[in-house]
């Protein structure tokens, strides 16, 4: 069955990186690619710029934004 994922926010980094924050309506599972916290991509600069803690198993995880953010 299908899920409706929550934007907490979209954020243009000091770096460029336009991403958003999702909520996995579950609280559980996040996503595992690009940005993930398994991706690699989160290095320790971005996340505390981002408030991010790597494998914290809260259903929360950021991912590319398809959006320019303003």
């Amino acid at each position: 069955a299908g899920h409706a994922y929550t934007v907490l926010q979209a954020v243009e980094t000091s770096h460029g990186h336009l991403l958003m924050q999702l909520r996995n309506p579950w609280g559980r599972g996040e996503w595992r690619g690009d940005w993930s916290d398994a991706s690699g991509m989160l290095n320790d600069d971005i996340c505390k710029e981002l408030s991010h803690v790597i494998d914290a198993e809260d259903g929360t995880f950021w991912c590319v934004t398809p959006f320019k953010v303003f």
